[in-house]
């Protein structure tokens, strides 16, 4: 499950994929961005 945010009404939204429209508000999928970024090297830290 992946946590997105939409920078129009702060809203927090769960699911799968990208949503394509915010729930709250409706505003399109460009004002919608992921709260979890991937970081480039983890893996090396793992054993």
């Amino acid at each position: 499950m992946n946590r997105y945010k939409c920078t129009v009404c702060r809203n927090i939204i769960e699911s799968e994929e990208e949503p394509k429209k915010c729930s709250y508000c409706g505003s399109d999928s460009h004002k919608i961005k992921s709260l979890w970024k991937k970081v480039k090297g983890w893996s090396r830290f793992i054993d």
